[in-house]
């Protein structure tokens, strides 16, 4: 599969998931919900239900201002039942620019990100402060954490 068609088959997914969820305050603060910053969220209630296989995306979803570090953290359960938190980053591609590669910058400083997460020096809004202390706990208790970084971009540098 192009990669242009699978963001043809996400973004008609996120269309419907935005249109779903028109009501939720963070999307209908934007007043076009075709724009960068609700198809942003949209992706990341898509990722949430695909991947996550979560549909709580409001107690998930941490993206605000002042947060500067992640988008989402929540959990799960891995293939024997042991509880896992996921912690990632996304980065919105539009159309025009899903064949540019994501810059290594960026995904530089989304690990500088997780691993401010981790060292727990971060100002952060209200409720990612409230997850990051859930997983600052979950990680005393030698729990696992997985860092992912969702983007809808080649990472054809990554691979060089």
């Amino acid at each position: 599969m192009e990669l242009s068609d699978l963001y043809s088959k996400i973004d008609h997914e996120i269309s419907d998931l935005v249109n779903k969820y028109k009501d939720d305050k963070n999307l209908s603060s934007h007043q076009d919900l075709s724009s960068p910053q609700a198809r942003s969220y949209g992706l990341l209630i898509w990722f949430l239900e695909f991947y996550g296989n979560n549909s709580r995306y409001n107690e998930s979803i941490t993206d605000g201002s002042d947060d500067y570090s992640c988008d989402l953290i929540f959990e799960g359960k891995d293939a024997l039942g042991n509880r896992v938190f996921y912690v990632v980053q996304s980065k919105w591609n539009t159309a025009k620019n899903i064949a540019k590669e994501t810059s290594r910058n960026e995904i530089l400083k989304s690990i500088t990100d997780f691993n401010t997460i981790l060292a727990g020096e971060a100002k952060y809004n209200e409720k990612l402060a409230a997850k990051v202390a859930t997983l600052n706990s979950h990680l005393k208790d030698n729990g696992e954490v997985k860092f992912i970084f969702l983007s809808l971009a080649p990472l054809q540098w990554w691979c060089r």
